[in-house]
């Protein structure tokens, strides 16, 4: 396909929402779930990062996307908050015109970057939210443009297992922007160490999506797998795990891959460090 499904994606809806468009998961554990989770105990937009799972720490990932799209991320959870910064792009872009030839008539260059910044509120034991913002760059040969949203959610526990989480994501003056409603369910059995996820997710533009997740500890290790499918866009199918190096360092690894499209398979790879 050349380098043609780069256009495309860098065209369509370059922003951060999800896997229901061109999003860029901040660390490799979201990519494994195919971005689900948003009830998830490890959900780091609605956790509190004083929780016994989830702690305060920094990551670095690089992520080696579909159709050799390369990038990075690296991530900061401190006292609640969150700051992450992803990029993602290639310039090796071949532009050609209808005219069959073997050489090029240009080659070009194609970038995302994103900027997060997201707060966690602890209400009562029971009750959490959380508000943040994204800033998002994209540049495509000569054309550049800037946006921002915003993303709020909350968090019910119902009981040591269950949890529930709905999220609204890209509230944006741009209406151009579609907004991304989520609702969660999480399911969480301590003697076996597993979780079960489940997200309902709906856009204008892609419609209906549900995204399936499963995370299951072992000793130092930690694997997860995840599964979406959409009304009329794509199915994902992922995997992967983290890997507890030492007390304050682990490993991580992720790869997805879009079901009957000729876009490859993503990975990425990360290390974090507990703070």
């Amino acid at each position: 396909m050349k380098k043609i499904a780069y256009i495309i994606l860098f065209n369509i809806n370059l922003f951060s929402i999800g896997f229901d468009g061109f999003y860029i998961p901040s660390n490799p554990r979201e990519l494994s779930l195919s971005s689900t989770g948003i009830a998830s105990r490890n959900n780091i937009f609605l956790s509190s990062s004083n929780a016994s799972h989830q702690s305060d720490a920094i990551g670095f990932c690089i992520n080696k996307w579909i159709q050799d799209l390369d990038g990075n991320s690296i991530y900061l959870r401190k006292n609640d908050y969150q700051i992450s910064f992803s990029s993602i792009g290639t310039n090796d872009i071949e532009l050609r015109d209808n005219v069959p030839s073997d050489e090029p008539l240009n080659m070009i260059g194609a970038h995302l970057l994103s900027v997060e910044i997201s707060r966690y509120f602890s209400l009562t034991d029971q009750i959490g939210v959380g508000i943040g913002s994204n800033l998002n760059y994209h540049q495509l040969f000569t054309d550049k443009s800037t946006n921002s949203t915003f993303h709020i959610g909350s968090r019910l526990s119902l009981s040591k297992k269950i949890n529930l989480a709905q999220t609204i994501n890209n509230i944006s003056v741009n209406k151009n922007i579609p907004k991304l409603y989520t609702i969660g369910l999480s399911y969480y059995e301590s003697q076996t160490k597993t979780e079960l996820l489940l997200d309902y997710k709906y856009s204008d533009e892609y419609k209906t999506g549900f995204h399936f997740g499963v995370s299951q500890i072992i000793g130092r290790l930690a694997l997860n797998c995840g599964y979406s499918k959409y009304q009329n866009y794509k199915t994902t199918i992922s995997g992967g795990f983290n890997f507890k190096i030492s007390t304050s360092a682990r490993f991580l690894y992720s790869i997805l891959s879009i079901q009957k499209s000729n876009l490859g398979i993503a990975h990425s790879f990360g290390v974090e460090f507990l703070l």
